[in-house]
C-alpha cells in the first residue's frame, strides 16, 4: 500500500543544478520531509522500498538524496534514480539493487514511472512509498530572492516577483536576473504551471490538483495562460521551456546567450508575425555579413554543423544545439555559411538556386555600401544567411528559428539585415543603438 506525505521546500537555478544545490543550506521544510523518508525507511525494516520522491522542477528534489544517506547510515544504502535522466540504470539492473530505491522525477515523470519502467509487477518484492514536494510558501520564497542580492530586474517588483515566481526557486532567480517584464513574467509563470499537465487538453486541465504541488494561491492570469491555445499570439509563450533547454544546453559545456531579445522592437515584430495567416512560399530572411572569427564559430555550434561535417537538421530535431532549443527544425530552412570562400549549405533541395542567388546578391549589395550600416573589421570574407519560409499558412518553424538566431545576433551585438515578410518589413539591426530600424533595400538584380 502506497504512503503519501507532503512537503514544500525550495532549490536554486537549474543548469549544473545538482552541483549548486549542495552548496545551499537545507530549508526546515526540507529536513522534514528528509526526516519522514528516514522514518519510511527504519519503520520497513529488512523489507526494501521503492520511494517515489515527486514535485515539480527547481524545487529542490535533489538535494535530499544524500541528506538520506547520511541519516541512515552506511549499515543501509540508497540507490538514488534520476527519472529524467536519459542513461539512468536498466530495469535489470535495478532489480539487483540490495538497497532501497529513490526515483525522483516531476508529476509527469513519476506518473510515466510507476504505470511503465518501475510499475508493481516489475517489482512485486518492494513496498512502494510516494511522497510529494511542495513548492516553497510565500515567506519561504520572499527570504530566498532576497538571498539572491540587492541587484535585481529593475522591471519587477519583489512582490511582482514572488507572484509570478509560484514558490520556485528556479522562476525566482529568472525573474530577478533577466531582463523580463510584468507580460512575459505571466508568460513564463503560464508555462511552467502548464508543464505540470500530462495532457494539453483543456478538460483535464481544470482538474490538475495545483495544491498539491505548490504551496501559494495560482493568480488567475497565470492559469488562464496554462492552455496551450491561451497565447498563441505571443512570441515567448514557450519562453520557460526555452529556458530550461538553453540550461540544459550549458550544463553540458555550451556557451548560450539569453533568449530574450535586446532590441525592444523585435518582440512584437514576432509577435505580429505569429498572429498573421502567411501565404505560400513566404520567407524569413536573415543576412550576416562581416562576421568576426568567434561570432562566425559560435554560429556553427549554434546552428548544427562541426567543422566540414554539416549537421543543421539532425542536430537541431535532436535539441543538441540552440535553434533546436527553441524547436527551430530544418524543414522549409535553407542556410548559406560562407568561410574564407569555402561555402556551407543545408537545404531543402528546390531552394537551393534560389537562397544561393539571394545570398549572392546580399553579399554584393553589401561589399558596395548599399546597406545602411558600418561592416565589423576583419571579417569581409565570413557572413551567415538563414531563409526559412512558411508552409500550408504555418510559420511556427519561421519565428523559432528567426528568435534563435536574432537573439543571439543583438546579444553578441553583431549587425544583420532581415527580409521579414511574414511581418511586411525590412530592417536592420543597428548593435550602436541596440534597436531595430526599419528600410528600403535596393532592388534585386535581374
Amino acid at each position: 500500500m502506497s504512503e503519501s506525505r507532503r512537503h514544500g521546500t525550495g532549490e536554486p537555478a537549474r543548469g549544473d543544478q545538482r552541483q549548486r544545490e549542495s552548496k545551499i543550506a537545507l530549508s526546515s521544510s526540507q529536513r522534514e520531509t528528509i526526516a519522514s523518508i528516514v522514518q519510511a525507511i527504519e519503520q520497513a525494516d529488512d523489507k526494501k522500498l521503492l520511494i517515489f520522491l515527486e514535485g515539480v522542477s527547481g524545487i529542490g528534489k535533489s538535494m535530499i538524496a544524500p541528506e538520506i544517506q547520511k541519516a541512515i547510515g552506511k549499515k543501509k544504502s540508497i540507490e538514488v534514480l534520476h527519472l529524467e535522466d536519459r542513461y539512468r540504470p536498466s530495469i535489470e539492473e535495478l532489480k539487483k539493487s540490495h538497497g532501497h530505491i529513490l526515483a525522483i522525477g516531476t508529476p509527469s515523470d513519476v506518473a510515466s514511472g510507476k504505470e511503465y519502467s518501475l510499475s508493481a509487477d516489475k517489482f512485486p518484492d518492494r513496498k512502494r512509498v510516494s511522497i510529494i514536494l511542495k513548492a516553497m510558501n510565500d515567506a519561504e520564497i520572499r527570504e530566498y530572492i532576497k538571498s539572491l542580492g540587492n541587484k535585481r530586474n529593475p522591471k519587477l517588483s519583489l512582490d511582482e516577483i514572488v507572484r509570478y515566481s509560484l514558490g520556485v526557486p528556479l522562476l525566482a532567480q529568472r525573474l530577478t536576473t533577466e531582463d523580463i517584464d510584468v507580460e512575459d513574467a505571466r508568460l513564463m509563470a503560464s508555462g511552467f504551471l502548464r508543464s505540470l499537465t500530462l495532457s494539453h487538453r483543456e478538460e483535464e486541465e481544470k482538474k490538475i490538483p495545483f495544491g498539491d504541488y505548490y504551496s501559494v494561491t495560482i493568480p488567475d492570469s497565470v492559469r488562464e495562460g496554462i492552455s496551450r491555445y491561451a497565447n498563441d499570439g505571443k512570441i515567448y509563450n514557450t519562453i520557460d521551456r526555452v529556458f530550461s533547454n538553453l540550461e540544459a544546453l550549458r550544463a553540458r559545456g555550451s556557451h548560450e546567450e539569453s533568449p530574450l531579445f535586446v532590441a525592444p522592437e523585435s518582440k512584437a515584430i514576432y509577435d505580429s508575425m505569429l498572429q498573421r495567416h502567411v501565404g505560400f512560399n513566404t520567407f524569413l530572411r536573415i543576412y550576416a555579413p562581416h562576421l568576426s572569427e568567434d561570432d562566425f564559430t559560435r554560429l556553427e555550434q549554434g546552428f548544427g554543423w562541426n567543422g566540414s561535417s554539416y549537421d543543421f537538421g539532425r542536430e537541431m530535431m535532436r535539441h543538441t544545439d540552440r535553434a533546436g532549443a527553441f524547436q527551430g527544425t530544418v524543414r522549409k530552412t535553407a542556410i548559406h555559411a560562407r568561410n574564407r570562400d569555402i561555402d556551407r549549405w543545408d537545404h531543402e533541395g528546390h531552394a537551393s538556386l534560389s537562397h544561393k542567388r539571394l545570398s549572392d546578391e546580399m553579399e554584393n549589395k553589401f561589399h558596395t555600401r548599399k546597406y545602411p550600416f558600418k561592416p565589423q573589421e576583419g571579417g569581409a570574407d565570413r557572413s551567415f544567411h538563414l531563409s526559412a519560409w512558411g508552409h500550408e499558412g504555418d510559420n511556427f518553424n519561421q519565428t523559432k528559428l528567426g528568435w534563435a538566431l536574432e537573439s543571439l545576433l543583438q546579444h553578441r551585438g553583431v549587425a544583420y539585415i532581415v527580409e521579414n515578410q511574414p511581418a511586411g518589413i525590412w530592417y536592420v539591426y543597428n548593435p550602436q543603438s541596440k534597436s531595430i530600424e526599419p528600410f528600403t533595400p535596393p532592388p534585386y538584380e535581374k
